[in-house]
């Protein structure tokens, strides 16, 4: 496993037959344009984010990835932050196709949607966590960047500029083989490039819990 300043990168965490069986049950949901926050609520940007998405329902069919995911989760942070979780959000699987791309992002944003596991009130979103389900010989571009350093600056107008607006960039190009964990902060910015060719898959999840222990983060 690999840390750079709370940044944790866990190659091949994940089985290949996982993978296998995320990519099956995903391909088979609902896809739909991904959307961004802004003061209004979700909403499609295409400026911002051209992807498709599908979140994964809770229910005995799927209990086997939320139990894995949250038993991930929960070890990552006793290892790394030791943050107070007791929530993971829904969870959503993503493909980017030839020409999709996210730009640069915060996910430490207000709950619009949220599945939570074993949490009654408003949580705050803490935690990032990526797996990598395609292997990266299946398409080009689409690099998962991570920028470490501008946690509080504001948003760029343009997301889909790699310039940051102020601050030194610390731009971290994860390219990372079938099944790997990238997980972080939230409230780190971070984007995927624009797919040259094939297509990206992935699987997001995010955990949260209290503020008290993140408010100053």
């Amino acid at each position: 496993m690999k840390k750079n300043n709370q940044l944790t990168i866990f190659p091949s965490a994940i089985p290949l037959e996982m993978c296998y069986r995320v990519i099956e049950l995903g391909e088979t949901l609902d896809f739909y344009h991904g959307k961004v926050s802004t003061e209004t609520g979700p909403e499609i940007v295409m400026g911002s984010r051209q992807d498709n998405i599908a979140l994964i329902p809770s229910n005995p069919s799927t209990s086997w990835i939320y139990d894995e995911m949250w038993e991930i989760i929960k070890e990552l942070n006793r290892r790394n932050w030791q943050f107070e979780l007791n929530a993971i959000e829904t969870l959503q699987y993503s493909t980017y196709h030839e020409g999709h791309f996210f730009g640069w992002h915060r996910d430490n944003v207000p709950a619009f949607y949220r599945k939570l596991k074993n949490a009654s009130t408003e949580i705050t979103r803490k935690l990032t966590i990526s797996v990598q389900l395609s292997d990266p010989n299946e398409y080009v571009g689409g690099h998962f960047e991570v920028n470490q350093n501008e946690t509080g600056d504001e948003e760029s107008d343009n997301q889909a500029d790699a310039s940051p607006r102020s601050g030194e960039l610390d731009l971290t190009d994860l390219v990372s083989p079938r099944g790997t964990i990238t997980a972080f902060p939230s409230v780190f910015r971070h984007r995927v490039s624009p797919i040259r060719k094939g297509t990206r898959r992935s699987l997001v999840a995010w955990a949260g819990g209290p503020p008290a222990d993140y408010d100053s983060y």
